[in-house]
């Protein structure tokens, strides 16, 4: 009976009610996102848009550490634009950098850490440790969170990159309610973090966690009318995140000519400024964007007849209530991580079909809509402990409905891409047949290099590496791996470079015939290459495979030994 009470005892401290919560939420979150992830990838083509950021590399590096060792293989894994998981796993468990699950050893716990402290952050605001729950479960309704192709189990590395920005900026946040260096040597932690797990994402870490960081600093600097306790905890910051930082500067001069010419920006804002709505209503969804909206409301109702001020208030400036809506740090630091990501994207024109990017600035609208102000006294009553039940109960039967929509969706497979699918494997075959070693290009339509050589490691357990350096499908891309050089100047280069390094070339059969929905700059060099490839003598023909669509054809090369 004592360890009963003790343990009822512990669960009703809201610290540990809140951590029980997080891991509980994490627990069904993972389950669900594992099990449509499975299904995705057993029915499904591999997308090369998600392949591209973990599970390629991974590969890479494993085969780097079956050749050079562990050691020598995580100093190449410094220098890419995803270091947390390859690194980690390189160093403890080279293995699994093979599994195409590795991911969830990492986003899952990422997960638990950002709704732990999203829900610490509605207690203290709020006051109330059922409103607080109430906030967490909310937040599994967002309606991407297990979509099979954007959530949570895919394996973009910005998913993340986002969740550990979004846990350090709710660690400013709470900063800004109660001045604690705790809580500015932890965001500094979970920003390197988000930094080590996508790169770019230290970007996003400036914009979002920048002014919120100068907006303490002032206010410590304000509170203690001397310069030396801002620039110590500023000096904390600079030393925690400093390797990250490194890391991040070593590749800075290639991370600004990639994005130099990439396609998502340079947009106008009209457009931009679409493109982004429909991707936030596309991954909150409408039910859910109206709870919050809900929410918002009735959070200024409560501030406007009393309710604002204590627990938000800035430090020195209590405020008694009775005293309206009042905007404290706190609020300002929120705000600013709400809008103000999202205004750099419009400046830089940013349009996307992923809401990866979105996913950055997501988190901060559900906590402005769900505690839009602190209050003094908690929202202890009946009515809002109702409205915190009444969030469980919405969040838990949206999520239910979104995960069933999001299994139905990833067995279901349209039939371009079951063509699609049929082909990715009947490459993948063939290539695996072929000896190990050999690195091979396809000169074609579809992006086949990534999908291709995971599938033959993962279902023919022969690792097969695409060169997947020499031919684009977009004239962008061209422009940038090629300034200033005439179309003809490409192609000689290309296939120059094609005889130099590459061992199996796949190319059109009829160099003549255009592949549906392939860009014309793009199918010129394809077509020069296919043309050289089957009038070269050092070029062995194998055989055929389909392409994209299904039924078209390309033939496949092997160049004959130097």
């Amino acid at each position: 009976m004592r360890s009963h009470s003790a343990g009822v005892r512990g669960l009703r401290d809201p610290r540990s009610a809140l951590l029980v919560a997080a891991l509980l939420c994490t627990i069904i979150v993972g389950v669900a996102a594992s099990r449509i992830a499975q299904t995705y990838y057993g029915h499904q083509p591999i997308w090369v848009e998600e392949a591209n950021y973990l599970q390629w590399p991974s590969l890479q590096f494993l085969s780097q550490v079956e050749h050079d060792g562990r050691f020598a293989t995580a100093l190449e894994v410094l220098r890419s634009r995803h270091i947390l998981q390859p690194l980690v796993l390189t160093l403890a468990a080279p293995s699994l950098l093979g599994w195409p699950y590795a991911h969830f050893l990492f986003v899952l716990p990422a997960f638990a850490i950002f709704l732990g402290l999203f829900g610490w952050t509605v207690y203290r605001r709020a006051g109330s440790l059922a409103y607080a729950v109430g906030a967490m479960i909310l937040y599994l309704s967002l309606r991407g969170l297990p979509n099979e192709r954007t959530g949570i189990g895919t394996a973009f590395a910005d998913i993340q990159a986002s969740l550990f920005i979004a846990a350090a900026a709710l660690c400013l946040v709470n900063a800004l309610m109660e001045p604690d260096r705790r809580w500015i040597f932890r965001f500094a932690i979970l920003v390197s973090l988000g930094a080590l797990a996508r790169t770019t994402a230290a970007s996003v870490g400036v914009i979002v966690c920048g002014p919120m960081l100068l907006l303490y600093l002032w206010n410590e600097y304000r509170a203690r009318r001397q310069a030396r306790a801002a620039l110590g905890t500023l000096a904390t910051v600079l030393v925690v995140v400093a390797p990250a930082a490194l890391l991040v500067l070593w590749q800075l001069g290639d991370l600004l000519w990639y994005y130099s010419f990439n396609w998502v920006l340079g947009h106008t804002i009209a457009v931009s400024a679409t493109n982004m709505r429909n991707i936030v209503v596309g991954f909150v969804g409408r039910p859910a964007i109206l709870v919050c909206l809900l929410l918002f409301g009735l959070g200024l109702i409560w501030a406007v007849r009393g309710g604002a001020g204590g627990r938000g208030a800035e430090a020195g400036q209590g405020r008694r209530p009775g005293q309206g809506l009042r905007i404290g740090s706190p609020e300002l630091g929120a705000l600013w991580w709400a809008v103000g990501f999202l205004g750099f994207l419009l400046v830089r024109g940013y349009t996307s079909d992923v809401p990866k990017e979105m996913m950055y600035a997501v988190p901060a609208f559900v906590l402005v809509a769900v505690s839009p102000v602190a209050v003094s006294h908690g929202r202890n009553g009946r009515g809002w402990r109702a409205v915190g039940v009444a969030m469980m109960v919405f969040g838990l039967a949206s999520f239910g409905r979104n995960v069933t929509m999001s299994m139905q969706s990833a067995a279901h497979v349209e039939r371009r891409g079951a063509a699609m699918r049929q082909a990715q494997l009947e490459m993948a075959a063939a290539l695996a047949g072929l000896p190990a070693g050999i690195t091979w290009q396809s000169y074609a339509a579809a992006d086949w290099g990534i999908p291709v050589s995971l599938a033959t490691h993962y279902r023919f357990g022969k690792f097969r590496e695409a060169k997947n350096t020499l031919f684009h499908n977009t004239k962008s891309y061209w422009d940038g791996y090629y300034p200033g050089a005439s179309a003809a100047e490409i192609q000689r280069q290309l296939y120059a470079k094609t005889v130099d390094s590459v061992d199996v070339a796949i190319v059109l059969k009829d160099a003549a015939q255009k592949p549906d929905r392939m860009e014309d700059y793009s199918y010129g060099m394809a077509a020069y290459i296919a043309e050289q490839v089957q009038s070269d003598g050092r070029w062995r023909y194998v055989g055929e495979l389909s392409g994209e669509p299904y039924g078209s054809k390309l033939a496949i090369y092997a160049r004959a030994p130097r």
